[in-house]
């Protein structure tokens, strides 16, 4: 039995649904001496998480629109955390904001929770940059007293942000559309450089406190929860898994379900019989278009971020030849399938025409572009129609039915604090009174590096002189800590082939190493864990060569090769759509 179909049998915790917020959970529980299952029903981070924006973002927006300051500085806490505790997988991002006149910019600038007029500041002259401005500086201030409550220094290098004029703004983004043109800011965010990393690095996490104090914690992909058993009074007390891949089926009896499925929270809970008789989900999707780079700038690590029609609209570089442009809100009813809304031409049309407004030399290119829609779990609040209005807080639901259920749900920055919440919840009706295990300090697998990431990129090239420099910086930045043990791999030469021709590709070995630490149990897995999929082409271009490569170090023969290259294909195109 290999270790990707272990199930506990009566584990403390069974999660069902392994993303960024299921695998958090994991980790949190873990970390807290519970013994705990994981079961996801494909690859782990496989879809809402692998479709994020990657942005662990502070919330400006939720700042500005939505007046949700607690959640703005829960955002911005866990934001700086993630930086100095993943540092390989987290950077800060510069942001340029140019303001425009006359973009009908309302902004709900007041108390939390105090009823207030909204006040419309984009119609004239001056008025959006000092809001704005107001806005930049509550921004730095909470970064820097999030950060110092949880016992960290603030970097005041990372946190500020800097007032432009409007020759300024032109200077830095020639490209940019003059007319109504006011100024621009500069201020910081953090991007995540693969998402799907995260969710395994909380995953290894959790698997590494487990051994460290003799609890289990098991993680199962591609492994589906599809029989529930319940009590007479709703208390789920059995639940079947089937193992996808070989049709074997297990047994759980967990004292506490999580219910982590993001957009089918509500089905997962109508499929174990505990429907709440109404939706705690609402369904809306965010459409991105990745593009070849059109910017002239030189600076490849910028991006820009517009405010039109009280949302964002951003362009984030991605690898540096590519630009990642988004997102829409719309509401979206998801079936049992992946959450992709094939039709969504309407939204890539509004993206389309919101980035010419600000690029006008903007334009799709059909023969490169790339566009894909994820359908987001958001609450449902009664009463809120427009998508842009509903809350990005939290949902941690005890079921009314089910004593020992909990459905949870949230954002991608904040995950770990949601997870924490949750299982504090989870601690005390299983182990009332124990003391709480914070994790706010613990670095993640691959951040236990020495220094920043400068000084581990130096120390590769000391130690693998003969390895491209360019290799060795794209390892470091996806394995941190863990380099070694993928460079170690490279016995010869074809093992340090790039999977894909892409400057940001990983090694063929990479694909190894995935099998033999990170659960991997399928090409896509592996292709998922090395970023491949998200490069122009989606790796389809490198599939032969990965299947071939891991058909001599596995042992696959040619039945299973071919079998891996169909399934690869499948797999993107389940993700990616032609408009």
């Amino acid at each position: 039995m290999t270790q990707r179909n272990r199930i506990l049998s009566e584990p403390d915790v069974l999660i069902v649904g392994g993303g960024i917020v299921g695998s958090a959970i994991f980790r949190e529980c873990a970390r807290n001496g519970l013994s705990a299952q994981l079961v996801e029903s494909r690859d782990f981070g496989w879809d809402v998480s692998a479709g994020s924006t990657e942005m662990a973002h502070g919330g400006f927006r939720y700042l500005m629109a939505l007046a949700d300051w607690p959640l703005v500085f829960e955002s911005l806490t866990e934001r700086e955390l993630l930086s100095v505790n993943a540092p390989h997988l987290v950077r800060h991002l510069n942001f340029y904001m140019p303001v425009y006149k006359g973009d009908g910019t309302t902004f709900d600038f007041c108390i939390p929770r105090v009823p207030c007029m909204p006040i419309t500041v984009g119609g004239y002259f001056g008025a959006g940059m000092w809001m704005m401005q107001a806005g930049m500086i509550l921004y730095k201030v909470f970064a820097a007293l999030g950060l110092i409550m949880k016992g960290f220094p603030p970097n005041k290098d990372k946190i500020g942000y800097k007032k432009f004029k409007k020759a300024q703004m032109l200077k830095i983004a020639p490209q940019l559309n003059p007319d109504k043109l006011v100024g621009g800011f500069r201020f910081t965010d953090c991007k995540i450089e693969d998402v799907e990393r995260l969710v395994i690095e909380n995953i290894l996490s959790a698997e590494r406190y487990a051994r460290d104090t003799g609890i289990a914690a098991e993680a199962a992909n591609h492994a589906v929860a599809e029989k529930f058993e319940t009590a007479t009074d709703g208390r789920v007390t059995k639940v079947g898994i089937r193992d996808a891949l070989t049709g074997e089926v297990f047994s759980c009896r967990p004292k506490i379900v999580v219910n982590s499925t993001g957009v089918l929270i509500d089905r997962t809970l109508e499929k174990a019989g505990i429907g709440e008789g109404r939706e705690l989900i609402r369904k809306v999707s965010g459409s991105h278009i990745v593009s070849p780079r059109f910017l002239k700038s030189p600076d490849l690590t910028e991006a820009y971020a517009f405010w039109i029609d009280k949302k964002i609209l951003f362009l984030i570089s991605k690898g540096g030849d590519r630009l990642l442009i988004g997102t829409t809100e719309r509401d979206v009813e998801v079936g049992d399938g992946i959450n992709h809304n094939r039709n969504f031409k309407a939204d890539i049309d509004e993206i389309t025409a919101k980035t010419k407004s600000r690029f006008p030399e903007y334009s799709r290119d059909p023969e490169k572009d790339i566009y894909y829609t994820r359908v987001r779990p958001l609450l449902r609040q009664p009463g809120k129609t427009d998508p842009k209005a509903v809350s990005r807080r939290d949902l941690i639901q005890w079921s009314g039915k089910s004593p020992n259920t909990v459905s949870v749900s949230g954002k991608l920055g904040p995950a770990r604090h949601l997870a924490e919440v949750a299982t504090k919840g989870i601690l005390a009706k299983l182990k009332p009174g124990a003391k709480y295990a914070t994790t706010h300090k613990d670095r993640y697998p691959g951040g236990e590096i020495e220094g920043c990431m400068d000084d581990c990129s130096a120390r590769l090239r000391a130690a693998w002189p003969d390895i491209d420099p360019v290799t060795l910086e794209n390892v470091a930045r996806r394995y941190g800590a863990r380099h070694a043990g993928v460079l170690e791999l490279a016995k010869e030469p074809r093992d340090l082939d790039k999977i894909v021709p892409q400057p940001d590709s990983q090694p063929l070995c990479a694909l190894l190493f995935s099998f033999k630490t990170e659960h991997c149990a399928t090409l896509s897995d592996a292709m998922a864990r090395t970023g491949t999929h998200k490069l122009f082409g989606q790796g389809l271009d490198g599939a032969v060569k990965a299947a071939d490569y891991l058909g001599e170090k596995l042992g696959w023969d040619a039945a299973r090769i071919k079998s891996e290259i169909d399934g690869y294909k499948n797999f993107i195109a389940e993700r990616c759509d032609t408009v």
